[in-house]
Formats: structure tokens, C-alpha cells, sequence
């Protein structure tokens, strides 16, 4: 019996480190023990992603389309972005099987985070079937956001490596994209 579990990442303090819980000298500490060892990943996709960005959500599919052009000079394979008028998933709290969904935070979304991924897997294999990727409305404005995002999306995790795309905080975040790189199967 195959069950599904589910993978959730709270990602970047909306309003600066004034509300954060992160201790800075902890921070640093591991970007200095993250320079000998590379990102980890969870699980991988059985199948090429559709992009989809739901009703109401503010960001432009050129947005979407860089963000993911990031991801495919790495080797990753993603279809879209697809920008459906009506997605019966986009409006409840449901992931759509072979789907990265984009849209607005919901309810239960933790304020002080710009955004929040949660990644669907079967548990005996780590096959990613899905992901959604929640967003605040001003977060797809600022630089690397849905970037970040999407590599949550890809199984990858947290790597505090100064200036590094998959930085848990965004201000100490950059384009360095070490290890990222997809690795032949």
C-alpha cells in the first residue's frame, strides 16, 4: 500500500530579521559548516511537471517563466507555466498529481514567511508526485522568491551557504546554485 507524505518548508522572514526566531550566530555557523558539504535533496519526480499558476495569484507568467529557466539550465524539466481560468485544486487546500501549483497563501499560511512549499511523495519510494508552492502577495516581486521555491518543489532543502539560491534567509541569499545541478539517475 502506497501512502503519501507530505513535505512542508517554511521558507524566507517576510519582514527582516526583527521577527524572526533564527539566531543570526547560529546562522552563521552553519554557512560556515555548509562549505565543506553540498545541499540535500529528498526525493525526485516520476514524471516532467506542468506548472500552473491558480486564479488571483500575482505574478506574471514571464515571472514563472524565468524562475523555472534557472531550474532547466540546471537540468531540470518543467512544462508551462499554464495559467488555468478556473482549477478546482487552486481553491481548496489540494495538490494536483504531476503538478507545481502557484498561488496566493492560504489561511493557515505563517505570516511572517514570503513563501511556503509543500511537496507530495509516495513514502516508500520518495517519488515527488506534486507540490505547492503558497506565496504572499508582495514576495513575487522581490528577486529569487519563486526561484526558491521552485527548488523546494524539486525535493531540495535548506543550505545556508552565503549568498546560495537555497538559503533559508532570504537576505543572506543569492544566486550561487552549488550543487544544484541535476545528477544523472
Amino acid at each position: 500500500m502506497l501512502y503519501l507524505l507530505t513535505f512542508v518548508l517554511l521558507c524566507f522572514p517576510a519582514f527582516g530579521n526583527e521577527t524572526t526566531t533564527i539566531d543570526i550566530a547560529e546562522v552563521e555557523l552553519l554557512e560556515v559548516a555548509s562549505l565543506s558539504r553540498k545541499p540535500s535533496f529528498d526525493g525526485a519526480w516520476g514524471q516532467v511537471p506542468t506548472v500552473y499558476i491558480c486564479p488571483g495569484t500575482p505574478i506574471t507568467s514571464s515571472r514563472v517563466r524565468n524562475a523555472m529557466r534557472v531550474w532547466q539550465r540546471l537540468g531540470y524539466d518543467m512544462i508551462g507555466p499554464i495559467q488555468p481560468t478556473y482549477m478546482p485544486e487552486c481553491f481548496a487546500n489540494a495538490y494536483k498529481r504531476g503538478a507545481i501549483l502557484i498561488k496566493l497563501r492560504g489561511q493557515s499560511f505563517n505570516e511572517t514567511n514570503l513563501a511556503m512549499t509543500q511537496t507530495y511523495r509516495f513514502t516508500d519510494t520518495r517519488e515527488i508526485i506534486a507540490a505547492v508552492i503558497q506565496i504572499q502577495a508582495f514576495a513575487p516581486e522581490k528577486e529569487r522568491v519563486i526561484e526558491h521555491e521552485i527548488g523546494h518543489a524539486f525535493g531540495w532543502h535548506h543550505f545556508n551557504r552565503r549568498y546560495h539560491l537555497m538559503h533559508s534567509m532570504h537576505v543572506r541569499g543569492g544566486w550561487d546554485t552549488y550543487g544544484l545541478r541535476r545528477r544523472n539517475e
